[in-house]
């Protein structure tokens, strides 16, 4: 199970990342998700390392805060008032793309980690 996560936790690295370069100018939250998900990466990494089980729930907190911090990105990105920055039309339809890409990957990644912190595990 920890195996899948931080093979997951990489497209989501990649996904929030290109996320926060695309969309970022316009919601400052894409730039906050993109640190959570970098930090959650860590949280499993030093978990299978570990096996601290306080990590697993970290990682699936930083999750849930990512996936919510994504909603208020969105937000932010489909709202009629303007924008004192913005990065322009193109990459703010990219930043959309991203952002539906980022939410279900956030909650597979949540529903693993949770599962890793309870005991479902691969590894012994």
């Amino acid at each position: 199970m920890e195996w899948v996560a931080l093979i997951i936790w990489l497209i989501v690295v990649g996904v929030t990342g290109l996320l926060a370069l695309t969309g970022g100018l316009t919601s400052p939250w894409f730039f906050v998700q993109a640190l959570l998900a970098l930090l959650g990466f860590v949280a499993t990494i030093v978990y299978i390392t570990d096996g601290a089980n306080w990590l697993a729930w970290t990682a699936a907190g930083l999750c849930l805060v990512a996936a919510a911090l994504n909603g208020l990105g969105v937000q932010m990105l489909v709202s009629d008032q303007g924008h004192d920055f913005t990065a322009g039309q193109t990459a703010e339809e990219l930043a959309a793309s991203f952002a539906g890409i980022a939410i279900p990957f956030l909650m597979t990644l949540t529903f693993i980690m949770v599962l890793a912190a309870v005991g479902v595990t691969t590894v012994d």
